[in-house]
């Protein structure tokens, strides 16, 4: 996976979970590292961060900002876990016929599939725990349906 891949699962994990932050910083030792503006340095956004792995540096070089590292190794376990909750997904899926279909993992969380939309494909998808968003307005042939990744995580770490 390369570092553009890794930092947009990232930005999507962080945004998922609540977490306000600027933009990345180059740090040493192995470590990725989030700015935060002294103004969302609120106590949520700090326990958020803190539960999503990062841990408080410091001041950042970027003036009135926090600087929070994770540990490179830490993020590629976290996004591998999201890699093999994805691919998990994908079998369940196919082992109940569907197959065909585009997907993205929402900023919100959310995974979203766009497939072409029959009644018995809504329905299938439904009984799965999907629910129904839109039609795409590039084609009136397809929907997306979307299911949190936290319910996907918790189905999957009980399988474990």
């Amino acid at each position: 996976m390369d570092i553009t891949h890794n930092l947009q699962l990232e930005t999507g994990r962080l945004y998922s979970l609540g977490i306000k932050f600027r933009m990345y910083e180059h740090s040493s030792d192995g470590k990725v590292g989030i700015v935060v503006r002294d103004a969302d340095n609120t106590v949520s956004n700090k326990q958020n961060l803190e539960k999503a792995g990062y841990e408080h540096v410091g001041q950042a070089t970027k003036p009135e900002s926090q600087l929070y590292e994770i540990p490179t190794e830490e993020l590629k376990k976290i996004h591998g876990n999201m890699m093999r909750v994805l691919s998990l997904e994908n079998d369940r899926l196919k082992l109940n016929g569907i197959e065909f279909y585009s997907y993205e993992v929402l900023t919100s969380g959310s995974l979203v599939i766009n497939i072409i939309d029959f009644p018995e494909i809504a329905l299938k998808l439904t009984e799965l725990g999907y629910t129904y968003i839109k039609t795409l307005p590039t084609s009136k042939k397809i929907g997306s349906y979307a299911i949190p990744i936290s319910k996907l995580n918790e189905m999957y770490d009980e399988q474990s």
